[in-house]
């Protein structure tokens, strides 16, 4: 198809029964244009047009269903790492107002996702997909989608960050594996890994002022081993979540299209998608 100039670019949809696959996506994000296979039980133009319609207008349940799994997934292990921060022994000086703010809309925006995916799975079971057909072809959800998306990728990213500090900081400070680092930690483990600690709480900070920190008793000698495990395995839960944030936007979401974020200014964000029949 690239061979001819109309068709050079477009993207291609192939449609099976009920699953819909993007072979690939078109080049132009400005003019977004598909080609759609699929197959019809009678060579006729109107037939093929109704096929070719509903493959592009309805929504598919394996899809809806990994979008929902992972959004709800990514609210579990959110719950899950503030059940286990209880205790936890914090890497960093704390986080800023920003970044507090941050991972709250995040989690609030996995949550309305997640909320979305479960009544629109119900509604293709239940009543054919009506409800979200039209919620598809809203310009104003289509916005709110996008922009959902967008918070929950940004907040992904922030959490990556408490990630890497928490692995710089054990792999400068200890001589296990990682692998080890949540069976056992022996006592000269954690004197050097709470040094690190403190080193990250007060930048620039020399080995005199570590020893005096601890001899007036702002810092202990070494943190307990129960309060760094849970700190790597918060992290640990972090990071899954930031992995299917990651994995849902760019099956379906802006890091998939990030023209969808520009090509319009009605709703901040959108999505205009032309898509002509080719016989």
């Amino acid at each position: 198809m690239d061979c001819t100039k109309d068709l050079y670019g477009v993207g291609i949809i192939y449609s099976e029964d009920q699953r819909q696959y993007v072979v690939r996506s078109p080049k132009n994000t400005r003019s977004v244009i598909y080609v759609v296979v699929t197959k019809v039980p009678h060579a006729s133009r109107e037939i093929a047009e109704v096929k070719i319609k509903e493959t592009v207008a309805s929504p598919s349940l394996s899809k809806e269903i990994a979008s929902a799994a992972l959004s709800c997934g990514g609210v579990l292990l959110t719950i899950g790492a503030a059940i286990l921060g209880t205790g936890a022994i914090p890497f960093t000086a704390g986080a800023s107002s920003v970044m507090v703010a941050l991972a709250v809309a995040g989690t609030v925006a996995t949550a309305t996702q997640c909320v979305l995916g479960v009544v629109r799975i119900i509604d293709i079971t239940e009543n054919g997909a009506e409800v979200s057909t039209w919620l598809d072809s809203q310009k104003w959800y289509s916005a709110t989608s996008n922009i959902l998306d967008f918070i929950s990728v940004a907040s992904a990213g922030a959490a990556l960050k408490g990630v890497l500090i928490t692995y710089r900081t054990m792999k400068a400070a200890s001589s296990l594996r990682a692998s080890q680092w949540l069976r056992t930690l022996p006592r000269e483990e954690r004197v050097r890994i709470t040094k690190e600690i403190i080193r990250n709480k007060n930048p620039g900070i020399s080995n005199k002022e570590i020893k005096a920190f601890i001899k007036v008793g702002k810092y202990p000698k070494r943190f307990p081993t129960d309060g760094i495990q849970k700190s790597i395995q918060v992290q640990l839960l972090n990071s899954l979540n930031s992995m299917s944030a990651f994995s849902g936007s760019a099956l379906w979401g802006v890091i998939n299209s990030p023209g969808n974020l520009v090509d319009t200014g009605e709703y901040v964000v959108g999505m205009m998608q032309p898509i002509e029949v080719f016989e």
